[in-house]
């Protein structure tokens, strides 16, 4: 310790130079106190000072936010805007609606193989547009054979069943974007015979 020479030793006597060295250990500590609460004095300052400077930030947007904005693929950002009213109580006191579902589409339906042929287009996307696909669901009972979802020019490929190892697929979250004017067909072979297929696609036109 740095005052360790200070500690009285037994049969030692106290001498006025251990007297003197006690008296400027003590100075010593008191300076030293005195110069850390200056230290946080200064940094509560500090502190203050930056609270401050967040509040003005926080008054400088105060009716500059627009509402939500939500683009065609479900991402929500904010527009900054001079607006007439202030815009920011609204977006911290309301309540907004953020329904990405309503912005998509979904088709299903289900093949008997018995009374069809393949391959079937399933979805067909209006004139100029183009199909998002943002999940898919394929499942058949059959016990062999293989089932597959794709885009028909371009190939590509949605989701497949090897139905000898499964007898459904579930694809949560997928994007795979189709051509223009480009559907999507379902496709199977070696299956059962007289077996069905039921698909289920979630999609959004682009």
């Amino acid at each position: 310790m740095a005052f360790e020479h200070l500690r009285p030793k037994p049969l030692t006597a106290i001498t006025s130079a251990w007297g003197h060295a006690l008296v400027d250990a003590l100075e010593q500590l008191y300076d030293a106190d005195r110069q850390l609460e200056r230290k946080v004095d200064a940094t509560r300052a500090d502190l203050d000072c930056l609270a401050c400077d967040v509040r003005d930030a926080f008054d400088r947007l105060y009716g500059k936010i627009a509402p939500l904005y939500m683009d065609e693929y479900g991402r929500v950002g904010v527009l900054l805007f001079e607006l007439a009213q202030p815009a920011l109580q609204q977006l911290l006191g309301s309540t907004f609606n953020v329904d990405v579902l309503a912005t998509e589409a979904s088709v299903s339906g289900e093949i008997n193989t018995a009374t069809e042929s393949p391959p079937k287009v399933v979805l067909s996307p209006p004139p100029g547009k183009r199909i998002d696909t943002r999940s898919a669901y394929l499942a058949s009972n059959s016990t062999s054979g293989e089932v597959w979802a794709y885009f028909k020019n371009s190939g590509k490929l949605v989701g497949k069943i090897y139905c000898s190892k499964f007898a459904m697929i579930p694809l949560d979250s997928i994007k795979l974007t189709g051509d223009v004017d480009e559907p999507i067909v379902v496709n199977w072979s070696g299956l059962d015979a007289n077996s069905k297929i039921f698909y289920v696609i979630r999609y959004k036109l682009l």
